[in-house]
C-alpha cells in the first residue's frame, strides 16, 4: 500500500509448475463472465480461478481499513498475464473506484475479443512495457490460423542501449511480424 492507493502485484514464473502451466499456452477456455466469444488461456485462468477469493476478501479488507479508492494492478512475465486476467474481476467486485492494469514483460494471454473487451473497459489506459528482443513477449508463436492470441493495451518497448522506453511502436503478433518488427527496430 502506498499512502494514496493499493497495489496487486503478481509474481514471474519461478517453479517448474509455472514452467509446465506456461508451456500450456495453447489451450483456451472461453470466459463466460466477460463475453460468449472471450477466450483466455487455460492454465492461467486456472491459476487465477485458485487464488481470486483470497484475493477479493483481501482487498475488500484493505479497502475497509484503508479507504483508499485506486488499485493499480501488475505483474511481470507470467504475472503480466495475470493481471490482464484478474482485472475484470477486481473492476467487476467494486471494491475499488478506479483500477489501472501495468504489466511488464507479459505474454498473451486471450484472443482478440478478450483483448477488445479489456481495451474498452480500461478506455486503453492500460500499459505494457516490454523489452526489446524479450522473446516471452510475443508468446505464444502464431504459426497457424488457429492462434488468436492479442495483446492487451498500449505498448512501451524500452531498449536496454539508451535506457529510454518508447511508446506507440507496432505490436509484432506472430514470428514474421516479429522477425520484422525486431528488423526495423535494429534499423532505428
Amino acid at each position: 500500500m502506498y499512502p494514496t492507493f493499493v497495489v496487486l502485484a503478481f509474481r514471474y514464473t519461478n517453479t517448474i509448475l509455472n514452467v509446465w502451466q506456461d508451456i500450456l499456452y495453447a489451450n483456451q477456455v472461453v470466459d463466460s463472465n466477460v463475453c460468449s466469444n472471450c477466450k483466455i488461456q487455460k492454465a492461467y485462468k486456472k491459476m487465477w480461478d485458485t487464488i481470486q477469493g483470497n484475493v477479493l476478501a483481501d482487498l475488500k479488507e484493505i479497502r475497509k481499513q484503508t479507504n483508499l479508492k485506486k488499485i493499480y494492478i501488475t505483474g511481470i512475465s507470467l504475472g503480466g498475464g495475470l493481471s490482464v486476467i484478474s482485472y475484470v474481476d477486481v473492476l467487476n467486485s467494486k471494491i475499488f473506484d478506479q483500477v489501472e492494469v501495468i504489466n511488464y514483460g507479459a505474454p498473451r494471454v486471450a484472443n482478440k475479443y478478450y483483448a477488445d473487451y479489456f481495451d474498452g473497459l480500461t478506455q486503453r489506459r492500460s500499459k505494457r512495457y516490454i523489452v526489446k528482443g524479450d522473446p516471452i513477449v510475443v508468446l505464444p508463436e502464431c504459426l497457424t490460423l488457429l492462434c488468436n492470441y492479442k495483446h492487451v493495451g498500449n505498448q512501451f518497448v524500452c531498449i536496454e542501449d539508451d535506457g529510454i522506453c518508447r511508446g506507440g511502436l507496432p505490436v509484432p503478433e506472430g514470428v514474421i511480424r516479429e522477425m520484422i518488427w525486431r528488423r526495423n527496430a535494429d534499423q532505428s
